[in-house]
């Protein structure tokens, strides 16, 4: 076999079986012969209608066409139609001045309760006063202590215990019959309150909260305070003076709710051997005050107040159950008493006998 015709195709002699194909491509490549078929072409096919189509079948509708306008037969009747009453004539003078007449007076916001402007008796200083509004300033309300279960059985229990301040010159005394001795012998300024509420506003076990203290010795610039706060209180001032407390002071028998002034005019100072009581009732904001055993005063945390503010815009929130509240006992200069926070549960019971 040659390589040269197996690469390039090169020439030789056609087979006689390669001549035959050749010749059959030929015969069937050439163009086939054309026959038109037979008959007219289509469009001879078609034949128009013999006429237009048949229109006996088609009735026209009953009456006028639409835009022919009929009138009605007669006007529309009468009878039934009522023209609209018309608007009634306005009232008389004496009509409108009987129904103001009869109307009940609007209430009157509540008379501003206005207190002296300093103590008649002793009296802190300007320095002392800003101190404590820095302290209220600094230190907002705490909110209500989740008490644990030790801590609400020692009030329920009334096992209270005064805790001592840092400023306080003097000392505390634990009696065995659930009392304490609060004595000193010269000391600024001092609120002292227990170590648990009287009052716990997530537990709100006692609507009513109510204790006792009893005036041993009031001596050179002494006095007392019976009260009660909600935390944090400035511990350098007395009760009464500042925000979300209450005091009454045993100098000059004035009552304080929030009030760094002179406060207002309410028993006689105290003298030794007096018992003093103070209650809160939280449901109503009544204050209540006792004088060995004897119902002798009280107040309601509203006079005087708007729903947020008392007559001076001073918030007063604090003491409407919202927070804790606590046994608030101030003292200062020589003075002595004795504390009953527990009464009769923690072991004497109070010269007043409560009915709640």
């Amino acid at each position: 076999m040659s390589w040269g015709h197996r690469l390039f195709g090169g020439g030789g002699k056609k087979s006689a079986d390669d001549e035959k194909k050749q010749e059959a491509y030929a015969s069937h490549s050439g163009a086939p012969a054309f026959a038109p078929p037979s008959g007219p072409p289509p469009a001879a096919w078609y034949a128009p209608p013999a006429g237009p189509p048949a229109t006996a079948s088609y009735a026209p509708p009953a009456g006028p066409p639409p835009s022919t306008y009929l009138p009605p037969a007669a006007p529309p009747p009468q009878a039934s139609y009522a023209a609209p009453p018309g608007p009634a004539p306005p009232p008389s003078y004496e009509e409108i001045q009987s129904q103001f007449s009869s109307m009940p007076e609007p209430l009157a916001p509540p008379p501003p309760v206005l207190s002296y402007l300093a103590s008649p008796a002793l009296n802190a200083s300007e320095d002392e006063f800003e101190g404590g509004e820095r302290f209220i300033d600094s230190y907002p309300l705490a909110p209500p202590r989740h008490l644990s279960m030790d801590e609400a059985r020692a009030t329920d229990e009334a096992r209270f215990t005064l805790l001592r301040p840092p400023n306080f010159d003097g000392e505390i005394v634990r009696g065995g019959d659930g009392t304490s001795l609060v004595r000193a012998s010269y000391t600024r300024d001092t609120t002292i309150i227990p170590n648990l509420p009287l009052f716990s506003a997530t537990r709100r076990a006692a609507p009513t909260v109510y204790y006792e203290i009893q005036i041993v010795k009031l001596g050179r610039d002494g006095s007392v305070v019976i009260g009660m706060c909600a935390v944090p209180y400035p511990p350098f001032r007395l009760p009464g003076w500042h925000r979300a407390s209450i005091g009454v002071h045993a100098d000059d028998g004035h009552r304080y709710s929030c009030d760094s002034s002179g406060g207002l005019e309410f028993t006689e100072p105290f003298v030794p051997g007096d018992v003093l009581g103070l209650g809160l009732e939280l449901h109503t904001s009544q204050v209540w005050f006792t004088r060995n055993g004897v119902l002798a005063g009280g107040w309601n945390l509203r006079e005087g107040r708007t729903d947020e503010a008392d007559s001076f815009g001073v918030p007063w929130d604090g003491l409407d159950g919202t927070r804790d509240i606590y046994a608030a006992i101030g003292i200062c200069g020589e003075a002595q008493a004795i504390v009953n926070v527990g009464g009769e549960r923690s072991g004497k019971p109070w010269m007043w006998r409560p009915v709640f």
